[in-house]
């Protein structure tokens, strides 16, 4: 029995043709599963925007980092207009510095002693001349703004790295200038 052969030319050309066509199918499938995947994607975060707003902020925190978190948070939570109620990643206390410092985000000060604590509508100081005022908060962008009754208004500018909040830097007209405030755990 004899066994009809193509010639090697027209078998490699179609071979060629079968592999280019092969790899143009899969390629399109994966293009339409990315496609799938990504308004899949965008319907779960459509959905938990509108039913449970602080799993979403908490998952645009994971997935997008801390400024496209701020961004999302200003949109969900009225900032325009000043409130008691701060926003909920100032609160606690904050070891206070004269300046910036280079640190990771596990950074913890080894004493809180000369501390800002933040809550709702008050803020203390702690250390040599402790103090307590009541505050009503303002934010746009990265600025929130502590007004004061009788004193001038205290500037905190958030800064964030990656998903973290890392510090904060605070402008007080009473103190008189800008220190550095890091996270007590």
């Amino acid at each position: 029995m004899t066994t009809l052969r193509l010639p090697l030319a027209l078998r490699s050309s179609r071979r060629r043709a079968i592999v280019a066509l092969t790899t143009l199918v899969l390629l399109a499938g994966y293009v339409l599963l990315l496609n799938h995947e990504e308004h899949a994607m965008e319907a779960y975060y459509a959905d938990l925007k509108k039913n449970n707003i602080e799993l979403y902020l908490d998952k645009i925190l994971q997935a997008q980092g801390f400024r496209t978190y701020l961004e999302e948070y200003l949109k969900a939570h009225d900032y325009t207009r000043p409130t008691t109620q701060a926003p909920p990643f100032l609160v606690g206390r904050w070891e206070m510095f004269d300046e910036a410092m280079r640190v990771d985000d596990e950074f913890v000060p080894d004493s809180c002693s000369n501390a800002l604590e933040i809550e709702d509508s008050q803020i203390k100081t702690l250390g040599a001349s402790p103090s307590q005022e009541a505050v009503r908060y303002t934010m746009a962008g990265d600025q929130v703004t502590a007004h004061r009754n009788g004193a001038p208004d205290m500037t905190i500018a958030v800064i964030g790295y990656g998903s973290h909040l890392h510090h904060i830097e605070v402008t007080d007209p009473v103190l008189g200038g800008t220190r550095y405030g890091y996270m007590c755990r």
